[in-house]
């Protein structure tokens, strides 16, 4: 017999189930597209056609940089000095300097890393049910970043006898808290993850063309570690392995999905303080083609209609999935309109006065 409503209630509505963990919503190969051709020729052809389009805005990007760096660096050098002006400031700077230097200061960097790229899993907070999640998002960092630089790092031992050292990318700290504000607050599953957090940093210098083609070959191989995690998804979630290191494994497998793709999406951007930057003045063929597989990678894997961030189109749309290449593109633009039509320093003191 169904319930009856008590007279004058109002029936309670359906809760909306909670959304599945970060690992959960990174769905292996066999919920890709991959069992569709038409779907997968689509994203091989568009992610072919972004690749060919980047160089523009990059070329305008790098070019402006190029002719403004006088410009740019005085900015940063007043910026930096107000800074430094203020109260507590050289002390704090002293501090800081301290602590992100040498291993010490890698290991705190990966371990907030891993703090800041926890929380786009929607469940994660301080408890102990955290702990897995946290441990694997570690791991996974670990692997991308140690993957990418690893060619490079053999290249570097062969030609001068440098094994180099990692250094961490305090710059990538702010764009992850970033990417982690945008994916909760667009409820992206999976949110983005940039994971290359630390680069391999050497004594001796080698030629550019070397540096570009080993980057090249790190890129291949990141995409390589990147594709046997995504399989290995499908083979973790077959087993009967439960709690907290399904958790842990999961997480990681996921972490390095999801960091090696769309490390390679901003990290091939042509730009030159970008390692795709190398890559292009190496061999723009060989940059197109490594684009092309990584762009399509994205799309395939988390631009999935299945179950990336297009699963739900009333939360993603897919201006939200693709927008940091069309926001490549706007910036870039925006960079070069800013130096074309602002007023020089003589108009402006005269417009001062």
């Amino acid at each position: 017999m169904a319930p009856s409503l008590v007279p004058g209630a109002t029936p309670t509505p359906p809760q909306a189930p909670p959304p599945p963990g970060w690992a959960a919503s990174v769905t292996g190969p066999s919920g890709s597209i991959l069992a569709d051709p038409g779907a997968l020729l689509g994203a091989l052809l568009l992610g072919t056609l972004v690749a060919f389009i980047l160089p523009f805005p990059g070329t305008i990007f790098g070019k402006t940089a190029e002719a403004n760096h006088d410009a740019i660096a005085d900015f940063l050098r007043r910026r930096r000095s107000a800074l430094a002006s203020l109260p507590g400031a050289h002390v704090a700077g002293r501090l800081l300097g301290r602590a992100a230097s040498g291993r010490a200061g890698l290991w705190i960097f990966v371990l907030l890393s891993a703090l800041v790229y926890g929380f786009l899993d929607p469940a994660f907070g301080p408890t102990a049910a955290a702990l897995p999640v946290f441990f694997g998002i570690l791991a996974g960092l670990g692997i991308v970043t140690v993957s990418f630089d690893l060619p490079l790092r053999i290249v570097h031992r062969r030609i001068d006898g440098d094994g180099g050292f990692l250094k961490p990318l305090w710059w990538t700290l702010p764009v992850g808290i970033g990417c982690v504000l945008l994916s909760r607050a667009a409820g992206m599953q999976p949110g983005y993850l940039y994971g290359l957090i630390a680069s391999a940093t050497f004594l001796a210098a080698i030629p550019p063309r070397v540096e570009g083609r080993a980057l090249w070959i790190g890129a291949a191989w990141l995409l390589v570690v990147g594709l046997a995690a995504w399989v290995g998804l499908d083979l973790v979630r077959a087993t009967e392995l439960a709690g907290a290191p399904r958790t842990v494994l999961e997480t990681a497998l996921a972490a390095i999905v999801v960091g090696a793709v769309e490390s390679l999406a901003i990290g091939l951007l042509p730009l030159r303080f970008l390692p795709g930057g190398l890559v292009f003045a190496w061999s723009r063929p060989a940059w197109i083609a490594a684009f092309a597989v990584g762009a399509t990678a994205y799309l395939v894997i988390l631009v999935n209609p299945a179950s990336g961030y297009l699963a739900d189109t009333s939360r993603t749309p897919l201006l939200i999935a693709v927008a940091f290449l069309g926001g490549f593109a706007i910036l870039s633009l925006a960079f070069w309109a800013w130096f074309r039509f602002r007023p020089a320093a003589g108009d402006a003191a005269v417009r001062e006065g």
